[in-house]
């Protein structure tokens, strides 16, 4: 929002969602005066029909609602950051309607990256990652060939227990404070646990055609740089900028040109004492490995990961499991649906159903657990 307010004249808001509301998303409304604005919670209903009246918007309730405003919301381009498995209707609604698509729900890419590319081609329109790591790829392999990649690099932060042996006692508000990003509960979580970095190797195996095997993470705690692209002669190109997720928002929501960036400076490498790099812990962090493990197996194994990843941290969140079991409870779900992870990836009922069951199998695991 403080991308578009900022460039006023090139971006018009024309539709709005949020699950629950409240005062922010109340004064975004007033602010940027949609046409269309969709609440996902239906007690907030009520809240909003005399502003709906007042401001002369068309209001729009629920996640069918939300879908029903992207068809008919006069809109270019789509910015889907849904967090988890809920993003990925309104991501392929967003294509099917020939918009194009600024992404920053990874959950969508990792279960459906198949699905919602070929999509995306059907209708010639286009999906640009809004996340600081994919938008860095993204910049880094304009105008190369994939004959000319060798892989890629993922940076990670380390979250909030990079200097931090012994995860047993962990509590929710320990993992939820990240060191250099502000983000919400969910993507908090999964920083800690490593597990979003995990999601980003299958986001970027799907998004870039990029074998699993050729991306590499290394711990990057300084976080000016977003990610490299290794080349064929050996040279690797890399994006560096501050830690600040209006550059790569701002650069999807304008591609292919650039834009000032709202609040963002030009990074003063005189500034910089060090980039300093590691290797991540992988027996600290197991979640790195699961994701490779669902990208082998291939089908909607990754599917099964992004669901129960939501149960488990859920659960994490309401202290119903410690954080070392949320790794227990998604590898345990992973291998108790063996039989079914070999579904096809590209259809939608497919994915759906392997959604659903992950859910069921991952809370029968944290009931388990607590009994």
């Amino acid at each position: 929002m403080e991308v578009a307010a900022h460039r006023s004249s090139a971006f018009r808001i024309a539709g709005v969602s949020s699950y629950r509301g409240g005062v922010t998303f109340e004064r975004i409304i007033r602010e940027h005066r949609p046409g269309c604005v969709c609440i996902g919670a239906a007690s907030e209903m009520s809240k909003l029909r005399k502003s709906a009246s007042e401001l002369g918007f068309r209001l729009y309730g629920g996640d069918d609602g939300l879908c029903d405003m992207i068809c008919e919301c006069p809109a270019d381009t789509v910015v889907n950051a849904i967090v988890g498995m809920a993003g990925l209707r309104p991501a392929l609604i967003s294509l099917e309607t020939g918009k194009n698509l600024v992404m920053a729900n990874k959950e969508s890419i990792v279960a459906a990256g198949d699905l919602l590319k070929r999509t995306a081609k059907a209708n010639r329109v286009s999906i640009i990652p809004a996340d600081s790591e994919h938008s860095a790829i993204f910049q880094c392999l304009q105008g190369r060939s994939a004959a000319e990649i060798a892989g890629i690099t993922l940076t990670a932060s380390g979250g909030p227990f990079l200097n931090r042996k012994n995860l047993r006692s962990v509590t929710p508000k320990q993992a939820l404070a990240h060191p250099l990003w502000k983000m919400g509960p969910k993507v908090s979580i999964d920083s800690a646990t490593m597990m979003n970095k995990g999601f980003e190797i299958i986001e970027a195996s799907k998004l870039f055609d990029i074998a699993p095997d050729r991306i590499s993470v290394v711990i990057h705690k300084e976080c000016i740089i977003h990610s490299l692209v290794e080349l064929t002669d050996g040279s690797m190109i890399a994006q560096l900028a501050a830690p600040d997720m209006r550059l790569p928002v701002a650069y999807a929501m304008n591609y292919p040109n650039r834009i000032q960036a709202p609040g963002v400076n030009a990074l003063s490498l005189k500034e910089i004492n060090s980039l300093t790099f590691e290797a991540p812990d992988e027996r600290k962090y197991p979640c790195l490995e699961l994701a490779r493990l669902s990208m082998k197996i291939g089908g909607v194994a990754p599917a099964v990961l992004c669901a129960a990843d939501e149960v488990a941290v859920g659960a994490f969140l309401k202290t119903e499991i410690s954080f070392e079991n949320i790794y227990r409870v998604l590898e345990g779900t992973l291998s108790s649906l063996d039989a079914s992870l070999k579904a096809d990836p590209g259809d939608i009922e497919n994915i759906t159903a392997a959604d659903r069951e992950a859910r069921k199998k991952a809370r029968n695991q944290i009931r388990k657990m607590r009994a």
